[in-house]
């Protein structure tokens, strides 16, 4: 007795593709492997990434004088790790954006004051199981150092790199492979042609990190398809490498396809014969001796020169007006470099004028405020008046951003001052090359009266426009005249992949979305009755009965809903099996952006039980505030710097 088949079994994707394309399986193969479109339709599964060890040091430099600082923090093993300060300012981020550096080969949001007081980085991971440790000195601005993958005992693989470009050609390289994951093949306009290229590992480390900087639902950049694509991956929706390969040599091809008829259009029409025909009949003309007379040849070589000429002010043109945009942009640059220097200096001064008034009495009834409150005042700092406390600002703080502001004052006022330099030579030289221009034209028109040599100059013109569109016909002859069938099978397997993503995707795009929507109404976003994560990485979000869309929130709810999505694609690929993330999540400053204290305590809570509930998740939180914030962390993964003093 045979067994019945399966109810709504996939059909092999290559069995798809041919009758989609309506090609022979033979061909369709042979497409595949030649443009590398593989049929991935099984979900991939998450490879681990843990911090094991963050180590700095160096030397930091304020009001000229120097101090050296270390810090160094053991943190092997998954659950919640917090980096904690009393006030702003202590070197919260900076730890998080060292892990980051030593993770992606590049800085990402480091300062440039931090980046260069540090010397040395060392900092340890866990991937896949396997230790890697990155260290690396940095020497006039550049990373020199190695990485090791792998067991000391057992040969581990070791890459040594000198420069910022090898650092992150390195994490690529051992990254992508040690996680399962690999570039993102896309494609994009380039020099008026589309080009393919592939965003790698650093695309990747956009989405463990979540702060209030980016305008991204997942990852930093915005723009294009890569935040869809980063969803997508991170999800694990089987097809989805297929669909992105596929999509990617379906667009070259159709710019392939597109470009060869816009040439074949410029030959108006004519057949290679007709074209040949032309030229032997303009060489024929050309070759009478009154036509090779000593004016057509000047009158030629005025001709290339005018065309070089005009070419070469066409050019300037261009230049010139990037070059306005450079000044205009450095200027605005100086400006808000001068007001962050000047509000710096008034704040300061403000502080310190108020700071230096002694009350006499009372403003509300007139009680005169006797010697002792003064004394108190100075030696409890709780102000004679109120009692309140008087906080007074650190000045080596104050120095240190003032510092940092008047440098970069002086970056902005260089670069506005080389950029008008720049657009004052420009116009010097596009005022000289009009005037060649004009001297050419002249003897041009000289020589266009001697008749003979005239009709030469457009003989030689008509011969160089038949020998460039031969040229070109030819060249267009010579290769694959018809790609008909490679981009039909191209797209077919395109659309086939992308109709099982959106299968694959129904049911975990619905679970991701409801669980969103949960967490963002914990987060305090009472209002949300519904978020709808579309796999484009579109966001809709029903609140108040209305729509919303992403541009639509206040930064403080996208903070939320950035960290809610961050929560639900770790939490939905843990229960489905199905995710590519490798777990870890660097959460900075959830508070930062109008968050009220309930709404930040609920967000905590809700972090802390991601790890509880999934326990294969390793979580870094950077925020002000103490030990205690963090409920049920233990206060040995917890670095906390008191008030008025630094982490590092």
């Amino acid at each position: 007795m045979s067994k019945t088949a399966p109810k709504n079994k996939e059909v092999p994707f290559v069995k798809a593709v041919v009758a989609r394309s309506e090609r022979p399986t033979k061909l369709v193969n042979q497409v595949l492997s030649k443009y590398r479109i593989e049929a991935v339709g099984a979900a991939p599964t998450a490879r681990p990434l843990r911090v094991a060890k963050v180590s700095f040091s160096g030397t930091k430099t304020l009001h000229g004088e120097t101090s050296e600082f270390s810090f160094r923090w053991e943190v092997d093993g998954n659950g919640v790790w917090g980096i904690m300060a009393d006030e702003n300012l202590a070197g919260k981020s900076s730890i998080l954006q060292v892990i980051l550096w030593a993770l992606r080969g590049r800085p990402k949001s480091l300062t440039e004051t931090v980046e260069q007081w540090i010397e040395k980085v060392d900092v340890g991971f866990v991937v896949d199981g396997r230790p890697m440790q990155v260290k690396f000195d940095v020497v006039d601005e550049q990373p020199i150092g190695f990485i090791s993958f792998g067991e000391p005992s057992k040969s581990p693989i070791i890459n040594n790199f000198a420069d910022t470009d090898e650092f992150q050609e390195s994490m690529q390289e051992i990254m992508l492979s040690a996680l399962g994951l690999e570039p993102i093949p896309t494609s994009q306009q380039a020099g008026g042609r589309i080009v393919a290229y592939d965003d790698g590992w650093a695309a990747y480390t956009g989405a463990f990190l979540t702060d209030a900087d980016s305008d991204a639902i997942i990852g930093e950049q915005t723009g294009g398809d890569l935040i869809q694509r980063l969803l997508q991956v991170y999800i694990g929706i089987p097809w989805v490498k297929t669909f992105f390969q596929a999509r990617t040599q379906a667009r070259l091809l159709e710019a392939d396809t597109a470009s060869r008829r816009r040439k074949l259009a410029g030959l108006g029409g004519k057949s290679l014969e007709d074209l040949e025909s032309d030229l032997a009949e303009v060489e024929e003309k050309i070759a009478d001796e009154g036509a090779r007379s000593l004016a057509s040849q000047r009158l030629n070589d005025a001709r290339l020169e005018r065309d070089a000429l005009t070419k070469r002010i066409s050019e300037m043109n261009r230049s010139y007006g990037q070059a306005q945009d450079t000044v205009e942009l450095s200027y605005q640059s100086k400006v808000k470099a001068e007001q962050l220097v000047n509000a710096i200096k008034e704040e300061n001064a403000a502080s310190q004028f108020f700071g230096s008034l002694k009350p006499h009495s009372c403003p509300r009834c007139s009680s005169s405020i006797g010697e002792s409150q003064i004394k108190k005042e100075q030696t409890d700092h709780a102000c004679s008046v109120c009692s309140k406390p008087v906080e007074k600002p650190d000045p080596a703080e104050v120095a240190a951003q003032l510092q940092q502001a008047e440098e970069r004052l002086t970056l902005a006022r260089k670069t506005e001052k080389d950029a008008t330099k720049f657009v004052n030579k420009l116009e010097r030289n596009m005022a000289s090359a009009r005037a060649d221009l004009e001297v050419v034209g002249q003897t041009m028109n000289e020589l266009a009266a001697a008749g003979t040599a005239a009709d030469a100059g457009l003989l030689q013109t008509e011969k160089d426009r038949l020998q460039g569109m031969i040229e070109a016909a030819r060249a267009i002859f010579e290769s694959v005249d018809d790609n008909t069938d490679e981009l039909a099978i191209v797209k077919a397997a395109s659309d086939e992949a992308n109709l099982r993503v959106q299968t694959a995707a129904i049911s975990v795009m619905q679970e991701i979305s409801a669980e969103v929507t949960r967490i963002s109404q914990t987060l305090g976003m009472k209002d949300v009755e519904s978020v709808t994560l579309k796999r484009n990485a579109h966001v809709e979000i029903v609140k108040g009965g209305s729509l919303s869309k992403w541009k639509d929130l206040s930064p403080g709810e996208r903070l939320r809903l950035r960290i809610a999505t961050v929560i639900a694609l770790s939490r939905g690929s843990q229960k489905m099996g199905m995710g590519r993330h490798p777990g870890l999540l660097l959460i900075d400053s959830p508070g930062r952006e109008e968050m009220q204290p309930d709404d930040l305590r609920q967000t905590i809570n809700e972090l802390i039980g991601l790890t509880a509930e999934y326990p294969d998740t390793q979580m870094f939180i950077a925020m002000t505030g103490k030990p205690s914030d963090l409920s049920g962390v233990a206060n040995d993964r917890i670095v906390h710097a008191v008030k008025g003093e630094k982490l590092w």
